[in-house]
């Protein structure tokens, strides 16, 4: 679900080669798909939501990669605000929330709104951007998939790109925060940080980057439909 706009990424700056950016994505996409699974077809199978729990930090990580490398940050926003558009109402009928329980791109998007106040010293951006997420902490049911955790999870991974030891760590004190405060099942989260130390390696022709967008309402469509013939 990140930019597909930089040319060339590679370990020099510390930053995944191009092939270990799409390894990563796959990851993050594979343990996404089971735990909406999980969460859509097979509730009493915990084990699912489990295994999804690597997902989010993968894709916050993964934007974080992305503004580093974007030619244009506004066409990074844009895309992240369309697919969002398109998205909400096939996971208004996936989860069966509200219109004002935005999905995972609206989380991407204050992620990128956070990273871009950083980044060019525009402090209210940061703190509008975290504002915006933590409404959920008061209202549940209100605001981004993932709320100010995801948020942050997005700007530590910018923050502390160039030292991958600190962002882990980072990373790992939000999860068990997150776990402790929020999510217990969040905790399971920490399994995600052996991906980001160590970036997996796979002989990969490269993928367009509209897919990492497009899968994501286009599987939760095929959940929900999956789910209405099998309740007929």
């Amino acid at each position: 679900m990140t930019n597909h706009d930089e040319d060339s990424i590679s370990l020099r700056d510390g930053q995944p080669t191009l092939e270990q950016s799409d390894a990563l994505k796959l990851v993050a996409i594979v343990s996404m798909t089971i735990d909406h699974v999980g969460a859509i077809l097979l509730p009493q199978a915990g084990w699912l939501r489990i295994i999804g729990r690597v997902a989010f930090p993968l894709f916050a990580y993964q934007l974080a990669v992305g503004h580093l490398h974007t030619r244009n940050i506004s066409r990074y926003a844009l895309r992240l605000a369309i697919w969002g558009l398109i998205a909400q109402p096939i996971y208004m009928i996936a989860f069966g929330v509200r219109l004002w329980s935005l999905n995972i791109f609206a989380t991407l998007l204050l992620g990128l709104l956070a990273i871009w106040g950083w980044d060019h010293r525009r402090w209210w951006a940061v703190a509008l951007a975290l504002s915006l997420a933590a409404v959920q902490l008061w209202l549940p049911a209100v605001g981004p998939d993932y709320g100010l955790y995801g948020v942050l999870l997005c700007l530590t991974s910018f923050v502390l790109s160039r030292h991958r030891e600190q962002l882990v760590i980072s990373h790992g004190l939000l999860h068990v925060l997150a776990a402790a405060m929020l999510w217990p099942s969040q905790v399971y989260a920490l399994a995600s940080i052996p991906f980001i130390l160590w970036l997996p390696r796979l002989r990969l022709r490269r993928l367009p980057g509209w897919l990492f967008y497009a899968y994501y309402p286009a599987h939760l469509a095929v959940l929900v439909l999956i789910r209405r013939l099998l309740t007929r």
